[in-house]
């Protein structure tokens, strides 16, 4: 079965790449991440579905749990480290598994992907509830760590999402997970090297879940990330300008606002752009579900 995957078949593009002039090389190279690009594009109907499944449960309290083996695992612990961060989260909101824990994440242990036994141990510890959702990356589509997974959060919580993000077709992840995004990116660059094209294609559906997810949740106004926690001199600034451009006020306008919000960007652009105090943009954000435009609708009423 494993020898029969799309992945794992010869790139005939590839097939002399190693003849190739430098320069040449890294045009095929770059010409081939263009699959990626259109395999997404082909599933985008699907990524949505996921991101209108998530984000009710994620406003309700639940977790955004990825889990993978190999390369694709470390691209949930790459997603999960960088929300927080990105959108002023609780880090225990967003979660990342992969087969091996720890250790794996700076070496290969590979043969830890075939042990079912770590993901049904991972799943036991999470503590599941009906609110969170569990997002399997397999680009076979048949990694038992993730299989075990997938199947071990519905078996103790039946209402948990299950999500899969497979790149071959018609896999055993599509018939277990509740959701299955597959991005077929095809043959790989390098023949079975699947941390290339597949994983990249991951990477990138994971960044238009996650990013939807917040930006339906309105932690993102317009294209603003207004619920960043500035703590260095970088995002201090960025800070200011993220109020400026979203209210339209000074820079020295801002920088007051940020004070008496502690930082706090959201209520500090309702107050740039309504006049009100902070209790006020407080309480109007709050009514409107931390949505700044709807916060801004209610107190101009």
């Amino acid at each position: 079965m494993l020898a029969s995957l799309d992945t794992e078949q010869c790139n005939p593009r590839t097939s002399d790449m190693d003849a190739l002039p430098t320069v040449d090389l890294m045009r095929l190279l770059n010409n081939e991440d263009y699959y990626v690009l259109k395999a997404i594009e082909k599933a985008n109907d699907k990524i949505a579905e996921t991101v209108d499944a998530m984000y009710p449960r994620f406003k309700r309290g639940g977790r955004i749990i990825m889990l993978g083996a190999g390369a694709s695992g470390r691209i949930g612990v790459t997603e999960a480290a960088e929300m927080p961060p990105t959108f002023n989260l609780d880090p225990s909101c967003c979660i990342a598994l992969m087969a091996g824990g720890n250790a794996a994440m700076l070496g290969a242990l590979e043969h830890l992907e075939d042990d079912p036994k770590l993901a049904v141990k991972d799943m036991e510890n999470l503590n599941l509830t009906k609110e969170d959702t569990v997002i399997g990356l397999s680009a076979s589509g048949r990694t038992p760590y993730v299989l075990q997974a997938l199947s071990e959060a519905k078996k103790l919580v039946p209402e948990v999402l299950t999500v899969a993000i497979a790149t071959n077709p018609d896999t055993i992840i599509a018939k277990t997970a509740d959701i299955c995004i597959e991005a077929l990116t095809g043959p790989e660059i390098i023949t079975g090297s699947t941390r290339l094209k597949s994983t990249s294609a991951q990477k990138l559906i994971l960044d238009m879940i996650t990013n939807g997810v917040m930006i339906k949740l309105g932690k993102v106004h317009g294209n603003l990330m207004v619920n960043l926690q500035p703590r260095n001199y970088k995002q201090k600034v960025r800070a200011v300008r993220i109020v400026t451009q979203a209210s339209g006020c000074s820079a020295e306008e801002a920088e007051r606002y940020l004070r008496e919000t502690n930082n706090e960007l959201a209520p500090a652009i309702v107050m740039a752009m309504v006049q009100v105090d902070f209790p006020a943009a407080q309480n109007a954000l709050k009514h409107a579900d931390g949505i700044i435009r709807k916060a801004v609708a209610l107190l101009q009423q």
